[in-house]
């Protein structure tokens, strides 16, 4: 069974992790693109797009042990703090080693293994300022070559992220309260976030 995890840093800089249990709604992901509209001093319309921002939502169950932890990570977090957020804890992130350009289907990756990238696995290949990506499927893994369908739509430079689809490596808590409901031996909780790069 996968195992959704938190990850973040405290304030004395050591790394924290919470496993969580993948609740009945799972992981949900809104695409929203901020648009700011302005009217010149001719009357025209012009539209401004600032970012696009991956919304994500994710159920979770928890027992006694995680509750507290996350009690503690909820003090950091409600405070703006970013933190990791995975789906599989055997799956992450990778950066190109060699730049892509328009058309590739293989992808020079910085690790051998990929990260624990697997064939049928969705990618993100995206630009650093996330004004730009590519969604692709990976079809295979050869060293540290990705082969993926469909060729992307745009170039990106060496050391640009690669993320598996359900890896977000900055996620902002947009929840103001913490209040799990219990459900027998478990809590349960949906914890709603943004992502930002």
């Amino acid at each position: 069974m996968a195992i959704y995890q938190i990850g973040y840093t405290d304030a004395g800089s050591n790394p924290r992790t919470i496993d969580l249990l993948p609740g009945d709604d799972g992981v949900q992901i809104e695409w929203r693109t901020e648009v700011n509209r302005n009217v010149t001093s001719t009357g025209i319309y012009e539209n401004v797009v600032q970012n696009t921002l991956r919304h994500v939502t994710f159920d979770t169950y928890f027992r006694e042990d995680a509750f507290h932890q996350l009690e503690t990570f909820m003090s950091f977090a409600q405070q703006g703090q970013p933190f990791s957020f995975t789906k599989d804890t055997t799956k992450g992130s990778e950066v190109l080693l060699l730049a892509a350009t328009v058309g590739d289907t293989v992808l020079t990756v910085d690790d051998g293994l990929a990260d624990g990238f697997e064939a049928d696995d969705y990618i993100i290949v995206r630009q650093a300022e996330g004004l730009y990506w590519d969604v692709v499927k990976v079809e295979s893994i050869d060293a540290d070559e990705v082969t993926v369908s469909p060729a992307i739509h745009h170039g990106y430079d060496i050391g640009t992220a690669i993320d598996w689809y359900y890896y977000f490596p900055s996620l902002y808590l947009l929840d103001e309260e913490f209040n799990p409901d219990r459900d027998g031996a478990f809590w349960h909780h949906e914890f709603n976030c943004v992502e930002v790069r």
